[in-house]
C-alpha cells in the first residue's frame, strides 16, 4: 500500500460519516457529554461506532422502532428508547445526530425545545438526512451549530478533486509495482 503511504491519496476523507465525525471532533464534543442520535440505519450505526471507539458512553439512541433503538445502544454502551419517548426526554444534549428516511421533518421547533434541557450551552446539530430531519428555525437558532448534508457533500466533493489529483502521485508506484512483479514472474 505503497500509494497510501507514500502520497495524499488517503488524506481527506470522503465518506458521509467520516467527515461528519470530523465535525463533531472540530466542535470540541467532550466525551461526557450528552449526545442524542436520531435513527439507526447505516450511517447512524458506523457514527456509533466512532463513538464506542472515541470512549463516548452518555449516548441516547432514538428511534421509531424501539427495539432497534436498544439493539443499537447495546452494542455501543447506550441507552435506546423510541421516538415517542425522545417526545418527552428532557436531560438536554450537547450534540444530536440525525439520519433517518423520514418524510418529513424530526426535530421540530417543539421537540427540539423539550430536548434540549433548560442550560443555554451551545449545541451540535448534525443532519445527514436526505431529505433534512431537522426544521429550518432550529436549524439557524443562535445557540446551535448546524451541520447538514449539503455541506458534507461540498467537502467530500473538494476531498474527491483532492484525491483525484493525488492520483497522479501514485501511478509510478503502482508501474513500478507491476515491472517488479513482471521480473519475480519472468
Amino acid at each position: 500500500n505503497e500509494e497510501f503511504t507514500y502520497t495524499d491519496l488517503s488524506k481527506k476523507p470522503v465518506s458521509v460519516v467520516s467527515l461528519a465525525w470530523k465535525k463533531f471532533v472540530e466542535a470540541g464534543i467532550k466525551k461526557t457529554d450528552r449526545v442524542i442520535l436520531i435513527g439507526e440505519g447505516q450511517i447512524i450505526r458506523n457514527f456509533s461506532k466512532f463513538l464506542f471507539e472515541n470512549d463516548y458512553h452518555n449516548i441516547i439512541i432514538a428511534n421509531r422502532t424501539k427495539s432497534n433503538a436498544e439493539a443499537l445502544a447495546n452494542a455501543t454502551s447506550g441507552t435506546g428508547i423510541s421516538l415517542d419517548e425522545l417526545a418527552n426526554y428532557e436531560g438536554g444534549f450537547d450534540a444530536l445526530v440525525t439520519c433517518t428516511g423520514a418524510e418529513g421533518i424530526i426535530l421540530t421547533e417543539q421537540l427540539y425545545q423539550t430536548i434540549s434541557g433548560s442550560a443555554d450551552n451551545r449545541q451540535l446539530i448534525i443532519d445527514l438526512a436526505i431529505p433534512q430531519d431537522v426544521t429550518p428555525t432550529v436549524a439557524a437558532l443562535d445557540r446551535v451549530q448546524y451541520v447538514d448534508m449539503v455541506s458534507i457533500q461540498k467537502i467530500a466533493s473538494e476531498n474527491i478533486s483532492y484525491r483525484e489529483q493525488a492520483i497522479s502521485e501514485c501511478q509510478p508506484i503502482i508501474h513500478s509495482g507491476i515491472k517488479e512483479c513482471e521480473r519475480a514472474f519472468n
